[in-house]
Order: structure tokens, then sequence, then C-alpha cells
């Protein structure tokens, strides 16, 4: 993968484990930071969407891809809002949570498979904007 084809982000919370992955992977929790709605079911295959209302409005599709308790959640979504799922459209993201020695969480975040230059740009601001809220959710 060369920089151009992902994004990568790492963060390291005062809440336990159990805390940032409910944060995460738990739809209610997720519509608190993340957007103003998101509806999937936590199972592999599930299809569902995060919606925005303000910025970035629209519905953008998603389909879980795995789902290891407590380590590990990846979803493919779409670039764009209001289309159906298609898995050769959409971008990989992986959320990897590891305990540290001190009793925190160390998160690292990857979004993979970006088709045009644009859609990685605009992801690389959302995502520390949306980690930022994330951060502030946790806190």
């Amino acid at each position: 993968m060369s920089n151009i084809d992902f994004i990568k982000r790492e963060m390291t919370f005062n809440q336990s484990l159990e805390k940032v992955w409910q944060a995460i992977t738990d739809p209610q929790q997720i519509a608190q930071w993340f957007g103003d709605s998101a509806v999937f079911e936590l199972r592999e295959g599930a299809e569902g969407y995060f919606e925005w209302r303000t910025q970035c409005e629209g519905k953008y599709a998603m389909k879980v891809v795995s789902v290891n308790p407590e380590n590990y959640f990846a979803y493919q979504w779409m670039n764009d809002p209001d289309v159906p799922f298609e898995a050769s459209g959409a971008t990989l993201v992986e959320w990897t949570l590891k305990p540290t020695v001190s009793g925190k969480t160390h998160l690292v975040l990857i979004e993979s498979g970006f088709k045009q230059k644009s859609h990685r740009q605009m992801n690389i601001q959302g995502w520390l904007q949306e980690l930022g809220h994330l951060a502030q959710h946790l806190a």
C-alpha cells in the first residue's frame, strides 16, 4: 500500500478497552460522535449506514466485514452518499484496539482502498475531526 491508498491514525485513550470498544461499535454511541445516526447490526455481513444531516449530507452505506470483540472491527463504506452498498466502490475501515500496561486503550484506525485522491483528502480531514469527537465522547 502506498500512502495514497490509505489513512492511518493512532490514539491512546484513558478509558478501558470495553468502553472504547462500545464507543466504536454500538450504533447509539457512534451517533454521539460520528455523524448524526448509525444503523447496523454488529455481525459479519450486516449492512447498514452512517448518516450526516448537516455536513456531507446523506446516508453512507456500509457493510460489516469482521468483528473480533474488543480487539478488531472492520467495515467497508461508500465514499458517496445515498448510493447502494457495492464492495468495489467502498473503502475498508479497520479499528484495532489494544490495552496498554497502564490500563489505557490504544486505537489504530486504518482506512484503505481509495480509488480517488479527492476521497482520501476529504477523509484525512474527516478522520481528524471525527476522532477528536470520539476523544470528547470518551472524556
